[in-house]
């Protein structure tokens, strides 16, 4: 069972209406517009903060290789 009021809300994507938290076990999951919720790994929220919130991303997880 996942509680947003303990958990911390590391990112919103306001056009498909999600926000997406991480506990403080460092688990995360995704709230959709109907209230409905879903885990989410590591790997996908790096992927996802990659894309939409370097900053976030860095201050989450430590910095990529350079390529």
């Amino acid at each position: 069972m996942y509680d947003t009021d303990k958990s911390e809300l590391i990112y919103t994507n306001k056009f498909m209406m999600r926000r997406y938290y991480m506990t403080q076990h460092r688990n995360f999951f995704v709230v959709y517009a109907n209230g409905k919720a879903d885990t989410k790994t590591e790997d996908d929220i790096k992927l996802l903060l990659g894309e939409n919130d370097v900053e976030k991303y860095l201050e989450l997880f430590e910095a990529p290789e350079e390529a």
